[in-house]
C-alpha cells in the first residue's frame, strides 16, 4: 500500500499529470480564445454587412431621388454620367452635369456625395452660383440664365447683348413669356426648345401679391426672376407629349416625398396636356437667336453661355 502511494506521488507521475492538465489547459484556452475570435469577427462582419446594404439602399435612394429631381429642375441642366468608389466604411459618388450648346456639351459642374455606414448622404458641389448685383449670375465662369414671371412684367433684359454677339458665337438663351402657354401652343412657336419652363404657381402668386404693394417702378423690375438653375421645368423631346408625361410621372413621385414644388404645381394640374409654359431655352448661333428678339409673345431674353467659335 505505501508502495503504491509512493508510486502516485513519484514526482515523474506528478510532472506526467500537470504536462497533460497543462496541454488540456492551453488546449482548451486556444479554442476558448478562438471561438471568441470567430464570434466577434462574425458580427462585425454581420454588423459591416447590413451597414453596408444600408449605406447602399441609402445611395439608391438617394440618387434616384436625385435623378428625378435632375429631370424637373435646372434649366437645360442634364445628368451625364456617375462614378463610384467604395471605402472600407464609406462611399463616394460622383457626378457630372452638362449643358447642351448648339450640340457642344458644357461642363456646368460635379456634384461629390459622401455615403457612411452610420450617416446621412453630404452633398457637395464644385462650384457656385455668384452675383454681383442680384439679377446676373454667373457659374464656372459663364452666365447663368434667368426667367421673369409674367405677372413681374417688363425689365430691362438681354436682348442687345445678344444682337452685339459675334454672329458665329454658340449662346444659351432663355426666353420669358408675356403670356403663359399650353404645350401644344409651344410646339408650334418653338419647335427646338431644349427645355421648358413651368412656373410655380404658388411662387408666382406670392410674387404678384408682393408687387401690388410696391410702386417703385426700378425695384418692382428686380422681382419676379427665377434662376434659371432653380427654375422647373422638364427637357423636349420630339415627341410634346411624351416629354410632358414624363414631367408629371416625375413631379408624382416626388409628391410622395413631400416636394413643396411637386405638390404646388400638381395642385393646379395632373393632366400633361393643361401644363402651363412660361418660358423656354434655346440655342443656336448668336444670328439665329436674335432673330427672336421681336416676336411679341416674349417678354424677357435672358444669355447664358457662351461659346465664342
Amino acid at each position: 500500500m505505501k508502495e503504491h502511494q509512493n508510486r502516485i506521488f513519484d514526482k515523474g507521475s506528478y510532472d506526467d499529470i500537470l504536462k497533460k492538465a497543462k496541454k488540456r489547459s492551453i488546449r482548451r484556452t486556444v479554442i476558448i480564445s478562438f471561438t471568441i475570435t470567430f464570434i466577434a469577427f462574425l458580427l462585425l462582419a454581420t454588423f459591416l454587412f447590413f451597414a453596408y446594404q444600408n449605406m447602399n439602399n441609402s445611395m439608391e435612394d438617394y440618387s434616384e431621388l436625385r435623378l428625378t429631381e435632375s429631370k424637373i429642375q435646372g434649366a437645360n441642366i442634364n445628368h451625364d454620367k456617375i462614378t463610384i468608389s467604395y471605402g472600407i466604411e464609406s462611399a463616394i459618388t460622383q457626378e457630372q452635369y452638362i449643358k447642351n450648346i448648339a450640340g457642344l456639351p458644357f461642363t456646368w459642374y460635379n456634384e461629390q456625395t459622401l455615403y457612411k455606414i452610420y450617416d446621412a448622404p453630404t452633398t457637395i458641389m464644385d462650384s457656385s452660383i455668384t452675383s454681383i448685383n442680384g439679377i446676373h449670375y454667373y457659374r464656372n465662369g459663364q452666365r447663368v440664365i434667368n426667367f421673369r414671371y409674367p405677372t413681374a412684367g417688363a425689365a430691362n433684359d438681354d436682348r442687345d447683348l445678344l444682337k452685339n454677339l459675334p454672329a458665329n458665337s454658340k449662346v444659351e438663351v432663355a426666353l420669358s413669356f408675356k403670356k403663359a402657354m399650353k404645350v401644344e401652343e409651344l410646339a408650334d412657336y418653338f419647335p427646338n426648345a431644349q427645355w421648358v419652363w413651368v412656373a410655380d404657381p404658388e411662387l408666382e402668386d406670392r410674387i404678384a401679391e408682393e408687387l401690388r404693394s410696391v410702386t417703385d417702378t426700378e425695384e418692382r423690375k428686380r422681382m419676379g426672376y427665377v434662376i434659371g438653375d432653380y427654375a422647373y421645368g422638364f427637357k423636349m423631346e420630339k415627341d410634346v407629349n411624351k416629354s410632358s408625361g414624363n414631367f408629371i410621372t416625375s413631379l408624382k413621385k416626388l409628391e410622395k416625398q413631400h416636394h413643396q414644388t411637386a405638390i404646388s404645381i400638381l395642385s393646379k394640374t395632373t393632366n400633361p396636356d393643361d401644363l402651363e409654359i412660361s418660358g423656354v431655352v434655346l440655342t443656336g448661333t448668336a444670328s439665329e437667336l436674335s432673330s427672336l428678339n421681336h416676336m411679341h409673345l416674349i417678354q424677357f431674353v435672358s444669355v447664358g453661355v457662351i461659346i465664342p467659335y
